[in-house]
């Protein structure tokens, strides 16, 4: 009939735990998209990388002949043009090695999936996102959800302690028919209260209050914790994120600019009106704005995906 309130509390504990599962179960599918994010984009970035790669090798070959060209011609010294070699071998290894990071992207999103990936489709444009209301992003994080019901868990059991000084209260009743003749005639009934409660426990009762209420302080100051975690991280992630996409618009500009050099440049040094060096000074920087602009790109979308799953979320 009353077990010093025990049953109360452990349904209020087992009711805790099950939306301590729920919470865990959110954030292992936000981990889940996460991580088939992660992969998706370094198989996105990683094709990318590879058109870049080929174009530059191209670019490379042109260059490395027309320096041989006028190497033959008298014009150029042999120094140049063994530069120009060797520009073109960094870059055919640039291409081998996109090559080998594209088979690694594309085995992982495929083991991921559990699928035969070899390219995947998708824009590289990200939008800044609004301004976003932290307090909702808070109270619907797994993570900040899960340490909320560890602190009722730590005060549910707190409260618990209680059951310790308090009587336990049973009803037992037994109803019997006995005798020679069927049905049997004679009838036999019992009843009874019992009321027990231990005078001497050891001290346990009084040890175990004092022990979680300690845990409940605990339970407490963790709370307090995750959530000026949970905003920093969330809006952390936010804050990154408008700077990698403010960085991949500098990173275009760069690349325009690099680009309207290059042409410049390239037309002078054909007529004779710049130097060797000054010509290949603009080539590699137009050739690193290239390749800035692809890494900025990744930066960003890796920032989207940290974004998303900062507070839980997922983009799929």
């Amino acid at each position: 009939m009353f077990s010093g309130l025990s049953n109360y509390f452990n349904l209020q504990s087992a009711f805790t735990q099950y939306s301590i599962d729920q919470a865990n179960l959110d954030k292992a599918r936000s981990d889940a998209f996460y991580d088939a994010r992660v992969a998706y984009l370094n198989l996105l970035i990683g094709q990318e990388n590879l058109k870049l790669q080929n174009q530059i090798l191209e670019r490379r070959r042109l260059n490395e002949r027309m320096i041989k060209l006028r190497y033959d011609g008298g014009k150029e010294d042999k120094g140049n043009l063994m530069q120009n070699e060797s520009y073109l071998a960094d870059a055919e290894h640039s291409l081998s090695s996109a090559r080998r990071q594209l088979r690694l992207a594309q085995l992982k999103l495929s083991q991921l999936l559990d699928s035969d990936i070899s390219q995947v489709e998708g824009t590289l444009e990200v939008t800044a996102p609004t301004t976003p209301e932290y307090s909702s992003l808070i109270n619907n994080s797994p993570s900040y959800i899960v340490s909320k019901y560890q602190l009722d868990l730590a005060d549910i059991s707190n409260r618990s302690s209680v059951s310790g000084y308090l009587p336990d209260i049973s009803l037992q009743g037994s109803y019997r028919k006995t005798g020679t003749s069927w049905p049997p005639d004679n009838e036999n009934k019992s009843l009874s209260l019992n009321l027990s409660y231990s005078l001497f426990p050891g001290g346990t009762n009084i040890i175990d209050s004092a022990i979680n209420s300690a845990r409940l302080d605990k339970a407490r100051e963790d709370f307090a914790q995750a959530y000026k975690s949970t905003l920093y991280n969330i809006q952390s992630a936010y804050e990154n994120l408008l700077d990698a996409i403010e960085a991949l618009k500098v990173r275009g500009l760069y690349l325009n600019a690099a680009k309207e050099r290059e042409a410049i440049a390239e037309a002078k040094y054909l007529n004779g009106l710049m130097t060797y060096t000054d010509w290949d000074l603009i080539e590699s920087q137009y050739i690193s704005a290239q390749q800035s602009l692809v890494s900025a790109q990744k930066s960003t979308l890796a920032a989207e995906a940290d974004w998303h799953h900062s507070y839980g979320g997922f983009v799929k």
